[in-house]
């Protein structure tokens, strides 16, 4: 029952529930579900989604907001810089909640990198997935410049790494 109800306990799970902002346009909703979609192509992961406001975050949820540059600057913490999106996760406890926050920012990506925002947004997702930056040629790239359009190799390993499972190979 636990399981079911938090996705795992405290452990990192494969269901979500995602809570899209309705101040996305009907286009930009749609690369949001196009940016999930392309997560559920690559590993064993279920999103159901709605539109719908939402703050905070909390376990087997991920919440992605609307945003634009000024907003994600207010809430970076790291001094590398700030993106074009931004997910929080936070840990209580020695607990890890599996879910967060995305913050993306619309304005400065529809003005410059129209083509790339459900590559941004699949990113950005994967991070509430407990994802970190990977190397240069993944999705999880830290260079939004250097990232792929997909989720790859390393991208599938990582999430089954953080998962405990091993996985399938993949060349």
């Amino acid at each position: 029952m636990c399981a079911l109800l938090s996705g795992g306990c405290g452990g990192f799970g494969d269901s979500y529930v995602v809570l899209v902002d309705p101040a996305f346009s009907k286009d930009e909703q749609t690369k949001v579900l196009a940016a999930l979609a392309t997560w559920e192509g690559a590993v064993p992961v279920n999103f159901s989604f709605r539109i719908t406001s939402c703050s905070g975050i909390h376990d087997a949820t991920i919440c992605i907001h609307a945003s634009n540059h000024e907003e994600i600057a207010s809430k970076q913490s790291a001094a590398d810089g700030i993106g074009v999106g931004l997910t929080l996760r936070e840990k209580t406890w020695s607990h890890v909640i599996d879910g967060g926050e995305v913050f993306i920012d619309v304005p400065t990506i529809e003005a410059q990198y129209a083509v790339d925002f459900q590559r941004i947004v699949a990113h950005e997702v994967g991070h509430a997935m407990q994802l970190d930056h990977d190397a240069s040629g993944n999705l999880m790239a830290a260079m939004a410049t250097e990232d792929a359009p997909l989720p790859m190799c390393a991208d599938k390993a990582e999430w089954y790494a953080v998962r405990s499972d091993p996985g399938p190979q993949c060349d």
